[in-house]
C-alpha cells in the first residue's frame, strides 16, 4: 500500500477493547463446551482453574509447544491426556471460542471505520494462535491494514520494540498513529513515542464507550497538524 504523510492510523487493542475479558462465566462455559466435546466432563469451578491459565502461548507459534501447553493444562485438571486427546480438544476449542464474549458496538465500530476508509486501521494485541478463531469471527483479521500479534512478532506489549516495529513497518510518524488499549501499561510506550492514545474506560457501558471512541478518533483524524 502506497501511503503519504498525511495517512492517519488507528490501532486497536482487541482483549479487553473488543474481546470482554471480563466476562469470566461465559468463557468458563466456553471451557467446559470444549472439554465436554472430547470426552472430558469437569466442573465449572476446575474450568475456571483453566480460565486462569489460559495466556500460555503469546509469543510462539511452536506447534510442539501449543501442544505441550494444552496437555500442561488438562494435567492440571487430573487428567493424562493422549495424543489425540489434545488434538481434539484443540479443535474443539477453536470451534468453540468462536461463541467467546465481545463487545459488539465496539466491534460495529471498528467494523465501519474500516468502511469507511478515512484513515488506516490496525490491531495490536498480545494474544495466542487458539485465541485466533475468535478473532476472526469478530473482526475478519484480513479486513485490517496492519496487524500485528505477539505470537507472530515474537515481541509482547509493552517491550517498547514492539512499538518500534509499528512505526518502521507502517512508514508513518508517531503523530499519526493512534492507539486504543484497556490497559495503562501497554499505553505508556506510545505515549513515550508520542503516539496520540485512548485508555479504555470499562466502567461505562459499551454504548457510551464508543461515543467517546468515535469522538476522540474524529478529533485525532481532524488534526492534521
Amino acid at each position: 500500500m502506497n501511503k503519504t504523510k498525511t495517512d492517519k492510523l488507528v490501532i486497536f487493542d482487541w482483549g479487553g477493547v473488543v474481546f470482554d475479558l471480563k466476562n469470566i462465566a461465559a468463557m468458563k462455559h466456553l471451557w467446559q463446551q470444549a472439554l465436554n466435546s472430547v470426552g472430558v466432563n469437569i466442573s465449572l469451578k476446575d474450568v475456571e482453574s483453566w480460565w486462569q491459565l489460559w495466556h500460555f502461548n503469546m509469543l510462539t507459534k511452536d506447534t510442539s509447544e501449543i501442544n505441550t501447553n494444552f496437555a500442561h493444562i488438562l494435567k492440571t485438571l487430573g487428567i493424562n491426556p493422549t495424543y489425540q486427546q489434545i488434538r481434539h480438544l484443540r479443535l474443539a476449542m477453536d470451534e468453540a471460542i468462536k461463541n467467546a464474549p465481545v463487545h459488539q458496538p465496539i466491534a460495529d465500530m471498528i467494523r465501519q471505520l474500516i468502511y469507511d476508509g478515512n484513515c488506516l486501521v490496525g490491531l495490536l494485541s498480545n494474544t495466542e494462535i487458539p485465541a485466533i478463531p475468535a478473532l476472526s469471527v469478530q473482526l475478519p483479521i484480513a479486513a485490517f491494514d496492519y496487524v500485528w500479534l505477539s505470537f507472530e512478532q515474537g515481541l509482547a506489549k509493552p517491550d517498547m520494540r514492539l512499538y518500534e516495529k509499528v512505526e518502521k513497518e507502517s512508514g508513518l510518524s508517531p503523530h499519526d498513529i493512534m492507539f486504543i488499549e484497556d490497559s495503562p501499561e501497554n499505553l505508556q510506550p506510545a505515549v513515550t513515542r508520542g503516539w496520540k492514545t485512548y485508555l479504555v474506560d470499562e466502567t461505562i457501558d459499551d454504548n457510551k464507550k464508543v461515543l467517546l471512541m468515535k469522538n476522540a478518533i474524529n478529533e485525532f483524524l481532524d488534526n492534521r497538524g
